[in-house]
C-alpha cells in the first residue's frame, strides 16, 4: 500500500421535486458533482482536505424540467448556482426493460454550460438479480466535452448485497480512461460501500472505504475512506 487519505465527513445530495404545475412540468432543485464527466469522478465529492472545503466545493442547480415518461425524455432548462451564476440546457433520454433475472438500460445525454461549454455522454448497462437480496452489474460510459476536446470513458463491475430492510453492501471495481484522439489508462479503483437507513427512506449514511491506483503514480495504491449523509427530499420519500 503506497499512501494514505482520509476524506471529509460531508457529502450531501438532495432532490426537492415542488407541486407540478403541470403533469410533465417541475421546478426541481438538486445537488450536481462539479465534474460534468462522471466517468473521471474517483471519490466522493467529500474527499476534500476538511468537511468546510468538501461543502463549499458542492454544487446546487434549480431548473425547470420537462417529462416525458413514455420515451424516457426529461430537458432541463435552469442554472448552477454558482459564482458566477452558470446558466445551462441539458436534454437526457433513457431506455430499459427486464426479462426475468436479467435488466439493461442505456442513455444518451446533451448538454450544454455557460462556463463549461457543450458535451454529450452515453452510457449502457447489464444487471442480474442472482437472488431478491443479491444482484450483480456491469455498465459502461464515455462522455466527450468540447472545450476540453477529450473523451472520458469508464467501464464499472459491481455487486449489489441487501442485507436486510436498512442495511446494503456494495462492491465495485472501476476502470478509467481518457485521450483527444487514442483513449489511455488514467487508473482503476475498488471500494466497498456500507449503507443504513437511519431514518425512513429519506435519511441514508454511507461509509466507503477505497483503494486507488493511478498511472501517474505508477499505479501506487491511495486508500481513502467516505463518510457521507445523504438526505432525499421530495413527495416520493416524504409520504
Amino acid at each position: 500500500m503506497g499512501n494514505s487519505e482520509r476524506s471529509g465527513f460531508f457529502d450531501f445530495h438532495v432532490q426537492l421535486q415542488l407541486p407540478n404545475t403541470q403533469d410533465r412540468l417541475r421546478l426541481v432543485v438538486e445537488s450536481e458533482a462539479d465534474s460534468l464527466a462522471p466517468e473521471s469522478i474517483q471519490g466522493e465529492s467529500s474527499q476534500q482536505d476538511s468537511v468546510v472545503n468538501s461543502a463549499l466545493k458542492s454544487s446546487i442547480t434549480a431548473a425547470v424540467r420537462y417529462i416525458k415518461q413514455d420515451i424516457g425524455l426529461d430537458i432541463d432548462a435552469g442554472v448552477r448556482v454558482d459564482f458566477p451564476l452558470d446558466p445551462f440546457l441539458r436534454l437526457r433520454l433513457r431506455q430499459g426493460d427486464t426479462s426475468g433475472a436479467w435488466n439493461w438500460w442505456q442513455k444518451q445525454e446533451a448538454f450544454a454550460y455557460y462556463s463549461k461549454g457543450v458535451g454529450a455522454r452515453y452510457g449502457v448497462g447489464l444487471g442480474y438479480a442472482v437472488s431478491p437480496t443479491l444482484g450483480m452489474g456491469s455498465d459502461f460510459g464515455v462522455t466527450w466535452l468540447d472545450k476540453e476536446g477529450l473523451f472520458y470513458v469508464r467501464e464499472n463491475f459491481s455487486v449489489q448485497h441487501r442485507l436486510n430492510e436498512k442495511n446494503r453492501l456494495g462492491y465495485q471495481l472501476s476502470f478509467l480512461q481518457s485521450g483527444e484522439n487514442a483513449i489511455a489508462s488514467d487508473s482503476f479503483l475498488y471500494n466497498v460501500q456500507y449503507e443504513r437507513l437511519i431514518y425512513k427512506d429519506w435519511l441514508i449514511g454511507q461509509v466507503k472505504p477505497q483503494m486507488t491506483y493511478n498511472a501517474e503514480d505508477n499505479y501506487d495504491g491511495v486508500f481513502s475512506l467516505t463518510l457521507s449523509l445523504a438526505i432525499l427530499l421530495g413527495p416520493e420519500y416524504l409520504h
